[in-house]
C-alpha cells in the first residue's frame, strides 16, 4: 500500500508540474534567471514570434525573422494592421532600419511624413526632440555628429552639432533658429578650453550669420570674406551726379561741412560705418 501511494503521488505531482504554464508561474509572482527561448533550429518564419497585446487592441510581434521572406535579423510589427512589413529592423550584421526591412546601411529610415506644419505636428522622416525639461531659453533639441577629433584619440570628443534654439513668443519671435558648429580649442573669458563654435546660423526669417548666431539681413557675415569674383546689382547707380540738371553743392559749403562734422556730404561717419555698415 505504502509503494501504491508513493507512486501515485509521483504520478499525480509530475502532472501537476506538467500542466505549469508561463502564466500559472508569473501569476505566483515566480521568475526565472534562466535564459526563454522561443524557436530553435531553422523553422517557418511566421512561427518565431512573441506576440504582446497592448490595452487598446493592437497585437505587437517580435520575430526573429520578417515573416514568411527570410529568417535573418529581428523584427517588430504592428501585427494587428501589416503582418508583411515590419516597422522596425535589426539585420544580422548590426544594422538598423525604420520602416526600411533590410537596412541598407548602419541606420536605415525609409517612409515620408504625414504631418501637416500647420497643425504644429512635426513633418518628416527623422525628428529629433528635447525632452521639455531639458529645454532651455537658448538651446533645443541637438543632432551631434561625435568622431575623434585628432587622429591620435588624445580628443575623443564631437566633432560638429546642429542645435535648434527656442523661439520667445513673449518678443513676437517664435521660429526659433538653427545653429552649426564645429568643436574646438577657444579662449572664452580668458579660459581656453574645448567649445562649441557658433559657425552657422539660419534664423526664423531665413537670415544665414556666417560668425554670427544674430544675422540682421539675409547673409551677415561676422569677419572678412575672401572671393575670386562679387557681383553686385544695385538699381540708381548715381551717374545722375554727372546731368547738367544735377545741382553741385559748392566747395566752399563742402569746405565748412567737413570742418564741422570730419566727413564728406551724405557720407556716414566711421562710427556709423563700423555699428551699420555701408549699402
Amino acid at each position: 500500500m505504502k509503494y501504491v501511494l508513493i507512486f501515485f503521488c509521483m504520478a499525480f505531482c509530475f502532472r501537476a508540474r506538467a500542466q505549469e504554464t508561463l502564466q500559472t508561474v508569473t501569476d505566483r509572482g515566480n521568475s526565472t534567471t534562466n535564459s526563454i527561448q522561443i524557436g530553435g533550429a531553422s523553422v517557418n518564419a511566421n512561427t518565431t514570434k512573441l506576440f504582446i497585446n497592448n490595452p487598446v487592441g493592437k497585437k505587437w510581434a517580435l520575430s526573429a525573422g520578417a515573416n514568411m521572406i527570410s529568417e535573418m535579423g529581428f523584427n517588430i510589427y504592428n501585427w494587428t494592421d501589416n503582418q508583411t512589413t515590419p516597422l522596425f529592423t535589426i539585420t544580422n550584421v548590426g544594422n538598423v532600419g525604420i520602416g526600411a526591412f533590410g537596412a541598407a546601411a548602419k541606420l536605415h529610415i525609409s517612409g515620408t511624413g504625414v504631418a501637416k506644419d500647420a497643425t504644429g505636428q512635426f513633418n518628416g522622416d527623422v525628428v529629433i526632440q528635447a525632452n521639455s525639461g531639458n529645454r532651455s531659453a537658448t538651446q533645443g533639441a541637438q543632432l551631434e555628429f561625435v568622431v575623434p577629433a585628432n587622429t591620435d584619440g588624445s580628443n575623443p570628443w564631437g566633432q560638429g552639432r546642429i542645435v535648434t534654439v527656442a523661439g520667445n513668443a513673449n518678443n513676437g519671435d517664435a521660429t526659433g533658429k538653427m545653429i552649426l558648429g564645429t568643436r574646438r580649442l577657444m579662449d572664452k573669458n580668458g579660459t581656453v578650453a574645448w567649445y562649441y563654435g557658433e559657425d552657422l546660423a539660419i534664423d526664423g526669417s531665413g537670415n544665414v550669420g556666417v560668425g554670427t548666431i544674430v544675422p540682421q539681413e539675409k547673409l551677415s557675415v561676422n569677419g572678412k570674406i575672401r572671393a575670386q569674383e562679387i557681383k553686385v546689382e544695385a538699381a540708381n547707380w548715381p551717374d545722375y551726379v554727372f546731368k547738367p540738371s544735377y545741382k553741385l553743392t559748392p566747395l566752399s559749403q563742402v569746405e565748412n561741412f567737413i570742418k564741422q562734422n570730419g566727413h564728406l556730404p551724405e557720407v556716414p561717419a566711421a562710427k556709423e560705418v563700423a555699428e551699420k555698415g555701408v549699402e
